[in-house]
């Protein structure tokens, strides 16, 4: 068990510079800073201080007062980040240059 969580963690560690850097080219592609990639951990904190801060404040309890709309806040936040930068991810390119360069998709027309 041990070994695998190593071996886990590891490949995780591997591959997040490689996913960052083709992350940041993308959105560059479609004219967005890369820094949005931030906006999943600005929506995970959100998410986070909403659920907690209840808990914290009313305890467990706070589930049955107020239903599971609590716990539903934070997973709807985080559901709709995954979706808007999902819809970023599979957008066209920017046609031509923009601000951060050169285009590195193909043409779609041949010249």
């Amino acid at each position: 068990m041990f070994q695998h969580d190593l071996l886990l963690n590891l490949f995780s560690l591997a591959t997040l510079i490689p996913s960052v850097t083709v992350t940041t080219r993308r959105l560059h592609d479609i004219d967005k800073s890369g820094w949005w990639q931030l906006a999943w951990l600005g929506i995970f904190i959100v998410a986070g201080i909403v659920l907690i801060i209840p808990l914290a404040t009313h305890g467990v309890g706070v589930a049955s007062m107020h239903g599971y709309l609590i716990f539903a806040a934070p997973a709807i936040m985080m559901v709709s980040t995954f979706v808007w930068v999902l819809i970023w991810m599979v957008r066209r390119s920017t046609d031509g240059d923009n601000r951060f360069g050169a285009s590195y998709a193909p043409a779609l027309v041949p010249e």
